[in-house]
C-alpha cells in the first residue's frame, strides 16, 4: 500500500472528500482550495511527495495513527515490513475503524481477513470499496 492509498483510505473512512479535506487545510503561503483539492489528488495518486507538514496536518484531521503512517512510508521506500491495515478503510490495531467505529456490544473492530476489519464486512461478505 502506498502512502497515498493509505491517506485516501482514511479519509474516505472518515467520510471526507478532498474537497472536504482541501477547505480544512491551510497552506503556507496560502493557496486557494481548488489548488489544495488537486494536490491533495495528487498525493493520494502517488504524482506528488507528503511533506511532513502536511502529514501532520492529515493526521489531525483523519484520526490516524502516525506510527502506521510511518511504517506504510517506510515500506513503500523499501524499508521494514508493510504494516497491518484494512483493504478496504486502512484502519489497524492501532487505529480502530472509523467506517463502522464500534462493534454492537461496544468493541472496536477485529481482523474478519488477515486485511479486513470485522466494521468493513457486510453479512460475511466484504462491503463495496469506495
Amino acid at each position: 500500500m502506498t502512502p497515498g492509498t493509505y491517506l485516501r483510505l482514511r479519509r474516505e473512512a472518515a467520510g471526507l472528500s478532498i474537497d472536504d479535506v482541501a477547505l480544512m487545510t491551510e497552506t503556507i503561503p496560502p493557496v486557494c482550495a481548488r489548488s489544495r483539492s488537486e494536490w491533495l489528488a495528487a498525493i493520494e495518486n502517488g504524482a506528488a511527495p507528503v511533506p511532513i507538514g502536511a502529514a501532520l496536518r492529515l493526521q489531525q484531521l483523519l484520526g490516524f495513527d502516525w506510527k502506521v503512517f510511518v511504517a506504510v512510508c517506510a515500506h513503500a521506500e523499501g524499508l521494514g515490513n508493510e504494516p497491518v491495515v484494512c483493504r478496504v478503510c486502512a484502519c489497524s490495531e492501532w487505529d480502530p475503524c472509523l467506517r463502522g467505529t464500534t462493534i454492537a456490544d461496544g468493541t472496536t473492530c477485529a481482523w474478519a481477513e488477515p486485511d479486513l476489519c470485522t466494521s468493513c464486512v457486510d453479512g460475511g461478505t466484504m462491503q463495496a470499496a469506495a
